[in-house]
């Protein structure tokens, strides 16, 4: 795995965190993307907290062991904060919902639920012939303990100083809502950002639109299960830069995120 990091750059909006803070975008079941970023930060900045944006299960084969991976970290770091991610909700919903119904298994399939079940032991077709609780029974008989407890750990929100990190994003102009649907699910009016009155920044994942800072927003996700790239950001004071990791020997791939926003003179060193 190549690791690779952007230069210094001031935080948006005069916004600062105390100490050091790395957060993580998407893994979306690329365990061994994580790992590389993970172990990076154990070793170069070991005094850090680490913040999980979301996301870690559906799309990548390895979605349950990422959870498993998360639940052993955050016991060895105790003070990392495991976001609710869309995707993780979903999972959720399906091991533990009486009322599951088969549109949602259509939905969450088409969004790249098959790799979760797949690595729960259950196919689509198991559906079609098997009743819907006792699929609902094999899943949650099949889920490891490490990554149930690491389902049990996950919190919407987390507010360090004047920066805030969630999933997803806020409304621009409504009261922060720790219950909030939009924590997990917005795009816009939150990507764009007009009329913004909160008096934070957000860093967030869930729009592949990252790596990019704008006046209210960093974002994180670079849409490793695309691209192949999971991105961290490094954040220090009032300053902060992004590292990524990816089995590329470069970052070109970057290149063809469309939300991504223009970053003039963008170099990335290889670590």
């Amino acid at each position: 795995m190549n690791l690779f990091a952007t230069d210094w750059e001031d935080m948006p909006a005069g916004s600062t965190v105390t100490g050091n803070v790395c957060a993580i975008g998407d893994v979306h079941g690329y365990l061994d993307h994580l790992r590389a970023l993970a172990g990076w930060i154990e070793a170069q900045a070991p005094s850090a907290r680490l913040v999980m944006l979301g996301d870690y299960v559906d799309r990548g084969i390895q979605s349950i062991d990422t959870l498993s991976f998360l639940d052993a970290l955050a016991e060895r770091r105790p003070d990392t904060i495991l976001l609710r991610g869309n995707h993780d909700d979903y999972l959720s919903l399906f091991l533990t919902d009486p009322h599951c119904s088969m549109d949602f298994i259509d939905f969450w399939s088409g969004n790249g639920g098959m790799a979760t079940l797949g690595a729960l032991g259950i196919g689509y077709e198991d559906f079609l012939r098997t009743d819907m609780a006792a699929l609902q029974a094999r899943a949650n008989a099949a889920l490891p303990g490490a990554a149930r407890r690491c389902l049990d750990r996950l919190v919407t929100l987390h507010r360090q100083d004047d920066v805030l990190f969630v999933h997803a994003g806020v409304h621009p102009t409504a009261p922060l809502d720790p219950l909030s649907d939009d924590l997990l699910e917005i795009r816009q009016p939150f990507l764009a950002g007009e009329d913004w009155s909160h008096d934070f920044i957000v860093v967030h994942g869930h729009s592949i639109a990252g790596p990019d800072v704008r006046p209210h927003r960093i974002a994180l996700d670079s849409g490793a299960y695309k691209t192949g790239i999971l991105t961290a950001a490094e954040m220090v004071g009032d300053r902060l830069r992004f590292i990524a990791a990816t089995r590329s020997d470069d970052v070109e791939a970057l290149k063809s995120i469309r939300r991504r926003g223009p970053r003039p003179n963008e170099v990335w060193t290889r670590l």
